[in-house]
Parts: structure tokens; C-alpha cells; sequence
């Protein structure tokens, strides 16, 4: 117990000597990080002079570095505060046993230990047990203990080592997705099996029988190992498997104290238990007080990475959604204006044909009035014809046709965009610009009756009709005609161009520079935007994926100098998926020995491969091509969002 005593005053050097190494890499993450947050202020603003001054995109990414900042901070404070103990955190599901072992322990009365299936630790509870600090944890998996499970996972958080407690009643699926949240945390686990069966009274002829039925539980070695692997096997992976499990019937060491009986608790195997831990804390617990500092801003910073990558490359997609938008929009605006034209034409023609019904009819009625009443009639004959309304019909079909359209390009971005990424996914998820705002193109209606209204013009009438006494009757009847059709006629082709000029300029305002221009804009400034926004994230994520590697190798250098490495490994680069993987890429490859030895004190899957000094860049992408990599590692080694070669 002395030598564990000296190795536990050990580990608060370690527990300094990472504070330090914390503290340096916080230090230098914020100045790395200070002038991408002046680029992102200085972006912001940028757009607050365009019409997409209400999107939040770099406002965000800023709220996520600040974030970022805030979580390493407080992480690093929590810790600092309780540097002089070696902490472990108890985490299971509610009933499993706890708050028993808690009891055991602390050579408590009992008190807390829950009575059926009732959560009976609502609170983190720490008390001390030989030198070390124990937190017991609300129980996971409760019906709506949403708030539970969050207090479990913070307190393990900060913990240097967490025990993950299942018992023999069965286990469930949902404990195994705890486990996980746990593991990724990249804390070291040992795992305790509770095997259950109550205990009679000790005054009672039914407790020789228990004991013997505990005795023969205990025993069942591969009872309780299928009982491991069925947990094990909940895993998608293999994620479970270098977690140790011992197991103990927690009730006989309880009652061992309470009735002064060893030999309860030699049948427990609670001796197993403690051996388990303080063996486990004296071998590595140095390390593992150095790793909780320096994981206090590696997590976050792994985190942040990723999701700024990710951020990074649903931004670059969604740009070229944004662009492929644009190219279909401009290609059926090119067929539009080819449609257009043919409508105009045909309007014409039939404004024309109108024009020549109305001037045949009216130079019937009128060839033998005098000018002030035929233009007066006139007049009234061209307000009659609705010429301002059929425009006004022409325009708006043009328009619902136009916003028909634009509608059907937006929504075919929005299922695009959307579409793109998972709805599990934290990536961000885009939307379509705006349509532009119908009241532009209601007001051009209203325009057009103003402009199309006074295109009535005098009529090129003579006063009377000079006739000749040889002509007759009919003769003078149709020159009167011809005169006033020729009148009509210029009237006609005086007005229709100023129709069609108005037509035309108000189709080009209010269509195709109001309406189909300004969805195209809107689509260049939201991809500029994205763009801008996906570099700004990219160069982000660049930045602090330089300082997680930079802290990564100080991590791995002291794991390696904790396991006595045999051999230097020359110049070494790596990639961490926190909790869950470790890829080490080397001058001078790892040996196998080392890597599991790497493997079983990280609690990481470590992964070796040796590279040539002066071709990294290649020699990374042959190994990627060559192995299969999570995501957030391809992209921490190709410092690329899509992770892709």
C-alpha cells in the first residue's frame, strides 16, 4: 500500500506536468485561432452591405470557435481545482449496483442503497477510498432520465478513470450505447460485473442456501463471460473489446462489514475488485492523470475539427448545388426568351388583327361623320378594345409562368440540398434563396395600365371630302371610306410599336431583370456566400488540426515513454478519432508489441504504418488508398473536408 501511496503522490506530477502541456496548447490554439476569427468578423460584415445581411453563417462559425474556447477553458479550470486527486466516476444503468459498491466502499449503513427499481442517485456523490476520489453517478438508461444520463457523462468527463457497471440480471442495448458515449470519451474503463442474488437474513435457515446458490453464480465463469460478450457484441465494432471486466456478488461484501463476516467476503470476490483498480492506478495512473489534462482540450478540439470539416464540405456541395441551380436556370431563361419572343410576335399579330376588325367596323359606321366626331368615337372605341388590359393578362401570364418556373428550381434545390446529408448528421443544412418578392411584379401590372393607358393620337383627318359631279354615289362613299381607313391605319401603326415598347421594357424590368434576374443574383450571392463560408471553415478546421496533431504527438511520446518504447520511431505525424482510433504514421515503423501495448493503455485502436520522410504526401494517400480510415481521420491527414484522395 506504500508503494501505491508513492505512485499516487507520482501522479500529481503527472496531473502538473499536463496541466502545463494544456495550458501551452490553449494558449497556442487561441493565438492560431485569433486571426481566422478577424477574417470571419471581417466577412460578416462584408455581407451586411448585401441583401443576404440577415444570414448568420459566419456569425455561427465564430459562436462555434468561441464555443470552442469556452469548453477547453472550463475544462482545464474543473480540473485544475481538484489536481491532488486521482478521481474515478461509476457509471451504469439505474439499480445496477452503485450505489452498493459506494456502501462497500465508504463502510456505509446502507442507506443508499435503492430498493426496487426506483433511481436512488439523482446527484454526483464523491467520497474518498484509498487515496483515490470515488464519484457515483445518477443512474443511465432510466425512463426519461435524459438529465441523468447528462450528469453521468460530465462527471466521467473529468475523471481519470471510469468504472463501467453492468449486473448478471441481463443487459441491455441501451447500456451498450452508454458505453460507447463513454468510450469516445477516450477515458481509460474498467468494467465490473454485479452478480445478483439476495441474501436471506443472517439469522434465517434460508441463508446457508443462498450462499451455496451464490457460491455456485459465482463460479459459472462462462455464465458470466457469454454475459460480457453479449454487451460486447451490442458494439457495431470492436469497439468494447480491450475493456477488462471483473465481476463480484456486491450484496456479501456489503454484508461482510455490516456482520463483521471475512468469510462473505472472501465468497464476494470484492478482493478481485480492488485489486482490479489499484492495480490498474498504480500501473498506469501517472498516464492517465497527464491524458485527462491533455484531453480536456483534445476532445473539443477533435470535435470542433470534424465538425467544422464537415461544415466545410456540406458548404463546398452545397455551392455546387447552388451553381448547377444557376446553369439549368440560364439555359431555360435562354429558351424563355426564345418563348417570349414568339408570344410578343403573336400578340402583336393578334393586337393587329384586332386593330383591322375594329377600323372595318368602325369606317362602316362612321366614313360620313365629321373628324371631331370620328376621333371622338374613335376613342371610345379604343377603351372599348381593353388594349391596357389584355397587356396587363399578356404580362401576368408571362409572370405566373416565370414564377412557375423559379418555384420549381427552388424546390428542386431545396430536395437537393436537403438530400445531401444524412438527418442524423450535425453537418448544417441549406436552404433556396428567396424567391424574389412578388410586390415587384404586382406594381409592374399596375405600372403597365398607367404607361399603356394614353397611346390614343389624333386622327389625320380632312375637313370634309372634296367630290367630283361626274362621280358617283358610291364612289364618293368609298373614297370617304379609304380616307378614314387610312386615318385608322396610321392611328393603328402609331400605337401598336408604343404597345409593344411598353410590353417589352416592362417585361425586361419587371421579368426578366425583377423577377428571373433577381433569383439568379440571389443564387450567385448565396453561392459566393457559401464558398466564401466553406474556405473560411476549411482554413478553421486546418488551423486547429494543427494543433490537435501537435498535442497528439506530445500525448503519444509520453504514452511511449510510459510503456518503454525500445525504439525511437523517427519522425512521426498522427490522427486521432478520440476514443476511438489512433493512426501512427512513422520514419521507423512501430513494433507490433508496442502498438498493442499503445493500444491497451489508450484504450484506442492504434494503428501503425511507416512512411518516407520526404514523401509523406503521397505515401499517406497510398495508405489510405490501401486501408479503410474513418472519415475524420482522412480528413485530418489530408486536411480536406470530403476526406476523399
Amino acid at each position: 500500500m506504500d508503494n501505491f501511496q508513492q505512485k499516487l503522490v507520482e501522479s500529481r506530477e503527472f496531473a502538473q506536468k499536463g496541466e502545463q502541456l494544456a495550458r501551452d496548447s490553449f494558449d497556442k490554439l487561441q493565438e492560431a485561432i485569433d486571426d481566422e476569427k478577424q477574417n470571419l468578423r471581417r466577412s460578416d460584415s462584408q455581407q451586411q452591405n448585401k441583401r443576404l445581411a440577415n444570414e448568420r453563417i459566419f456569425r455561427d462559425q465564430l459562436d462555434e470557435i468561441n464555443q470552442l474556447e469556452l469548453t477547453v477553458n472550463d475544462g482545464i479550470e474543473k480540473l485544475s481545482r481538484r489536481q491532488q486527486d486521482f478521481t474515478v466516476v461509476l457509471y451504469g444503468r439505474t439499480m445496477v449496483g452503485k450505489s452498493t459498491l459506494m456502501e462497500i466502499f465508504t463502510h456505509g449503513n446502507g442507506n443508499s442503497i435503492g430498493k426496487g427499481s426506483q433511481r436512488t442517485t439523482r446527484d454526483v456523490r464523491d467520497y474518498p477510498w484509498n487515496g483515490l476520489r470515488i464519484y457515483d453517478t445518477p443512474g443511465v438508461c432510466s425512463f426519461g432520465g435524459a438529465v441523468d444520463d447528462s450528469i453521468a457523462l460530465d462527471a466521467a468527463n473529468n475523471a481519470d478513470l471510469a468504472i463501467f457497471m453492468i449486473s448478471d440480471d441481463g443487459v441491455q442495448y441501451e447500456e451498450a450505447q452508454r458505453l460507447s458515449q463513454l468510450k469516445k470519451l477516450g477515458k481509460p474503463i474498467l468494467g465490473i460485473v454485479n452478480v445478483k442474488y439476495g441474501l436471506s437474513d443472517r439469522n434465517n435457515a434460508k441463508r446457508k442456501i443462498d450462499l451455496k446458490q451464490v457460491e455456485k453464480k459465482l463460479a459459472d465463469k462462462s455464465r458470466v463471460d457469454a454475459l460480457v460478450r453479449q454487451l460486447k457484441n451490442f458494439a457495431s465494432n470492436e469497439e468494447f473489446n480491450d475493456i477488462p471486466f471483473v465481476y463480484a456478488h456486491l450484496q456479501s461484501a456489503f454484508y461482510s462489514q455490516q456482520e463483521n463476516d471475512p468469510s462473505l467476503y472472501e465468497l464476494s470476490n470484492f478482493a478481485a475488485v480492488e485489486n482490479f483498480i489499484l492495480e490498474k492506478v498504480q500501473a498506469d495512473g501517472g498516464y492517465f492523470r497527464f491524458t485527462t489534462y491533455v484531453d480536456a482540450v483534445a476532445r473539443p478540439m477533435d470535435k470542433t475539427i470534424a465538425a467544422f470539416y464537415d461544415h466545410a464540405a456540406a458548404s463546398y456541395e452545397a455551392n455546387a448545388d447552388y451553381h448547377e441551380t444557376y446553369d439549368e436556370l440560364h439555359a431555360w431563361w435562354d429558351r424563355f426568351v426564345e418563348e417570349i419572343d414568339g408570344r410578343l410576335k403573336q400578340f402583336k399579330n393578334d393586337l393587329r388583327s384586332q386593330f383591322n376588325r375594329e377600323i372595318e367596323d368602325f369606317v362602316d359606321d362612321n366614313y360620313d361623320s365629321s373628324s371631331s366626331y370620328v376621333e371622338s368615337q374613335w376613342s371610345k372605341r379604343l377603351d372599348r378594345m381593353n388594349i391596357s388590359s389584355k397587356c396587363q393578362d399578356f404580362i401576368r401570364e408571362l409572370g405566373n409562368d416565370a414564377q412557375y418556373n423559379l418555384r420549381r428550381f427552388n424546390d428542386r434545390l431545396n430536395d437537393q440540398l436537403s438530400s445531401s446529408f444524412d438527418a442524423s448528421s450535425s453537418r448544417p443544412q441549406f436552404s433556396a434563396p428567396i424567391l424574389p418578392d412578388m410586390t415587384d411584379y404586382n406594381d409592374g401590372l399596375k405600372t403597365a395600365a398607367l404607361v399603356l393607358l394614353p397611346f390614343s393620337a389624333p386622327l389625320a383627318i380632312a375637313a370634309g371630302v372634296l367630290s367630283f359631279f361626274f362621280e358617283s354615289k358610291s364612289e364618293k362613299i368609298r373614297k370617304q371610306k379609304n380616307k378614314l381607313r387610312s386615318a385608322l391605319n396610321e392611328s393603328r401603326d402609331d400605337i401598336i410599336p408604343k404597345v409593344m415598347s411598353q410590353l417589352i421594357d416592362i417585361i425586361n424590368e419587371r421579368i426578366h431583370r425583377g423577377m428571373i434576374g433577381g433569383f439568379s443574383d440571389n443564387l450567385i450571392a448565396r453561392g459566393e456566400l457559401l464558398w466564401n463560408s466553406a474556405q473560411a471553415q476549411e482554413k478553421i478546421a486546418d488551423t486547429i488540426n494543427e494543433q490537435y496533431r501537435n498535442l497528439n504527438f506530445e500525448n503519444l511520446i509520453e504514452a511511449l515513454d510510459h510503456i518503454d518504447n525500445p525504439r525511437g520511431l523517427g519522425s512521426i505525424v498522427t490522427a486521432r478519432s478520440f476514443g476511438e482510433e489512433l493512426a501512427v504514421f512513422s520514419t521507423t515503423l512501430m513494433l507490433e508489441d508496442t502498438r498493442q501495448e499503445l493500444s491497451k493503455l489508450l484504450g484506442e485502436k492504434v494503428r501503425a504504418f511507416e512512411y518516407t520522410k520526404d514523401n509523406f504526401a503521397d505515401d499517406v494517400r497510398n495508405i489510405i488508398r490501401r486501408n479503410s480510415f474513418s472519415r475524420p481521420l482522412r480528413q485530418q491527414l489530408l486536411w480536406s473536408p470530403t476526406g476523399e484522395v
